[in-house]
């Protein structure tokens, strides 16, 4: 390892993100990059494929649609950008028809995906507490920018009940947080310092912070995607005013692991400044995985405090499920109800 970067998921640095996870002090944070995970070599991704796209393949999809001038393709590339010229040549209803139609099919999560579907089952199994003092066994938090639903999807093909924290852009202002319980209930979180609904000693919560699709009522879909949507996100920068304190606890006293993403990712940053500036008295190490590492993220993820694990996620998954795998069962008392 040299220069805050790891050749591989080595033995010795696996082993410590297990065992960071097993204590329940890791978030992970899912990228676009995911859903890429398990795509055949050398594939070139289409509209009607079974594979969601990549983000710069998004935004050469939404540049053809909106006969985006004739550009370099790095330009063609900035999904921001791209957006926003559709939203502003066609309305924001062209430009969520437009994803609509992208993420309103039947793809399949990825091993990504059931990974962190199946952890909270396998974890409990193996009388895993998120803490010492915590008698209910592991549960997690899960941060997506993707506006799919696959990481849903796997949860519940594994029967796991989770909450589900949603940012619904709201044009021209600041949006909010809405909470959808496992019942499908959704209520606005108004008040994020108050709100007592979210508890990850009794579920799972996956935090999906630009938005989603909503296949069942399509005028509900919400994308945090133009640059005037980042604008206004940034809009609320103070994270007591953004998130459930709960949620902001958890963030800002864990290590991060990021999956799928690069830092030159605007749609990854402006999140991230929010949390990054609070968990920097706290000291935790993060680790991102990525191949084909260019210099300016390397220099982005050190300037962050993130340790580059390079490594593709279908080796990283693999290795990673097989040291989970490997976990000793601890004794049941350490979880249940305290006797």
């Amino acid at each position: 390892m040299a220069d805050g970067v790891a050749s591989g998921p080595n033995d010795a640095l696996i082993r410590f993100m297990v065992d960071r996870l097993s204590r329940g002090v890791v978030v992970p944070f899912l990228g676009a990059g995911v859903n890429c995970c398990g795509r055949p070599p050398q594939f070139n991704w289409r509209a009607d494929c079974d594979y969601l796209p990549a983000g710069a393949e998004l935004s050469l999809h939404l540049a053809a649609a909106a006969q985006y001038p004739k550009t370099s393709d790095d330009e063609r590339k900035n999904l921001l950008r791209v957006a926003q010229y559709l939203s502003t040549k066609g309305g924001g209803g062209a430009l969520r028809d437009e994803l609509h139609t992208i993420f309103d099919r039947e793809y399949h999560p990825t091993a990504v995906h059931r990974f962190f579907a199946r952890l909270t089952g396998t974890l409990k199994t193996k009388n895993y507490p998120r803490e010492e003092r915590d008698l209910k066994g592991f549960q997690q938090l899960i941060v997506t920018t993707n506006y799919d639903d696959l990481l849903e999807r796997a949860f519940r093909d594994e029967g796991v009940e989770f909450d589900l924290l949603i940012y619904k852009a709201m044009q021209g202002a600041r949006g909010w947080f809405w909470h959808i319980n496992p019942k499908g209930e959704a209520v606005q979180i108004q008040e994020p310092n108050k709100y007592d609904a979210l508890s990850l000693d009794v579920r799972p919560v996956i935090v999906k912070i630009h938005g989603t699709i909503n296949k069942g009522n399509p005028a509900d879909d919400g994308y945090v995607i133009t640059e005037d949507d980042y604008i206004d996100y940034l809009a609320g920068a103070d994270l007591s005013n953004f998130l459930p304190m709960v949620i902001k606890s958890e963030l800002v006293k864990s290590h991060f692991l990021f999956l799928g993403y690069s830092l030159q990712d605007w749609n990854l940053r402006v999140f991230l400044k929010r949390i990054w500036d609070e968990q920097a008295k706290f000291g935790y190490k993060s680790w991102a995985i990525q191949l084909h590492v260019e210099e300016i993220d390397r220099e982005l993820w050190r300037s962050r405090q993130v340790e580059i694990v390079e490594a593709s996620l279908e080796d990283y998954v693999q290795e990673m499920t097989e040291q989970i795998g490997a976990l000793p069962v601890l004794p049941a008392r350490q979880v249940g109800n305290g006797s």
